[in-house]
């Protein structure tokens, strides 16, 4: 295993009605609180008028900051920043799923600073101070609900890039599946896929003698693997649901990386296309992922041949068991009802060479860690995702 460090101190309020705790829980770090959601789904289900009754009852005062979108934009994150500083708030509550809480990290590392909140994602500056934020999670799938990572997208490039800071990690975190009852199955799906990759980005490493971790990736994807048809198919089940959401947390809290690489080669192509294309998280790397380990196949084949033993159950040998592998996780996806090619994704092969070629230029030319990955890489990555 690779030195590392683990931190975690977000406290969890997991399972029903958990949502009418959040006052208490942020009321020791703020009276006043910035409430950010998103496009009606929590207002709709009553989510909303729960958490601000708590929140009534705890005293804390609130403002709030409605209709963020999916793949949130820097714009509604500075709107996010001017009101909270107008209204001098001391935390930022998010209700919703990946991208409001986003946005609320976000805002939460704006407000107190006078910095240009886009040089924290560029690299060239850090935040010298940061609001604390809670969250009310509605979708599982991002995980950032528990982690210190957030990914917005700038309106005006286009460009989406992701700033990690520990400071970020949301101080309280309701987890009611509950909430998730209502979600469209294409959303949940995509909340699948979005974990599910978030293991094997963590599992498809150069780190060696990590079996602890190699475990428990087995584990949460196996987890994922065997909750989604329950919870697309019986949307009120609330056990499948459960351990979906918790598998979900799991998959980017931490836990998964401790002492090992990560490769995150496919989802910095995801967000070119999110960015370029409006095109939700979850399904682009349902596309991606497939072929970017069809790209690597040949890096490691034991690597390969443990998951393939591990997790389907096959003996074959290493230099065969990258295409079944390959298989399954684009067969997982497709059982999700989920996209299977650039074409379902509405990109057309034209676009490849300047997407490549976009990445690898806001990369510094290079991305990946389990194998770098150049410009020809990525234009190779696509058109495997074009075959399907």
């Amino acid at each position: 295993m690779d030195n590392g460090v683990y931190y975690n101190p977000t406290k969890i309020l997991f399972g029903k009605d958990m949502e009418k705790q959040i006052g208490e829980e942020v009321a020791p770090f703020a009276q006043r609180v910035l409430l950010v959601s998103g496009q009606n789904r929590a207002e709709q289900a009553g989510l909303l008028d729960r958490v601000r009754q708590s929140l009534t009852d705890a005293g804390v005062e609130f403002v709030e900051l409605p209709g963020v979108r999916p793949n949130p934009a820097l714009s509604t994150v500075w709107a996010g920043i001017r009101l909270a500083r107008q209204e001098a708030v001391s935390l930022i509550l998010a209700v919703g799923g990946g991208s409001v809480i986003d946005t609320a990290k976000a805002i939460a590392a704006g407000t107190p600073n006078s910095d240009d909140i886009w040089e924290y994602f560029e690299g060239s500056r850090t935040p010298a101070a940061v609001l604390p934020v809670a969250v009310v999670l509605t979708i599982a799938g991002s995980g950032s609900e528990s982690s210190n990572s957030m990914v917005i997208r700038h309106d005006e490039t286009d460009e989406t890039r992701t700033y990690q800071d520990d400071r970020l990690r949301p101080v309280a975190a309701v987890l009611n599946p509950e909430v998730t009852y209502s979600l469209p199955a294409f959303n949940t799906a995509c909340g699948i896929a979005d974990a599910s990759c978030h293991v094997l980005e963590k599992y498809f490493t150069n780190t060696t003698d990590a079996d602890i971790t190699d475990r428990l990736c087995e584990a949460v994807l196996r987890t994922l693997l065997e909750t989604a048809p329950r919870a697309i198919e019986r949307p009120n089940d609330y056990a499948a649901r459960s351990n979906l959401m918790w598998a979900a947390k799991v998959a980017h809290d931490g836990t998964l990386h401790v002492g090992r690489e990560r490769d995150t080669a496919a989802r910095t192509i995801a967000h070119e296309l999110t960015s370029r294309f409006g095109i939700t998280n979850g399904a682009a790397m349902a596309v991606l992922f497939p072929a970017w380990l069809a790209y690597v196949a040949d890096h490691d084949p034991k690597r390969f041949q443990l998951f393939a033993s591990r997790m389907m159950g096959a003996d074959f040998p290493p230099e065969e068991a990258a295409a079944h592998v390959v298989d399954y996780v684009r067969q997982h996806f497709s059982r999700l009802g989920l996209p299977q090619a650039m074409q379902d994704l509405g990109v057309d092969q034209e676009h490849f060479a300047e997407i490549a070629a976009a990445v690898a230029k806001k990369n510094g030319g290079q991305i990946g860690t389990y194998v770098p990955i150049g410009e020809k890489g990525i234009l190779e990555i696509l058109n495997l995702a074009a075959e399907g």
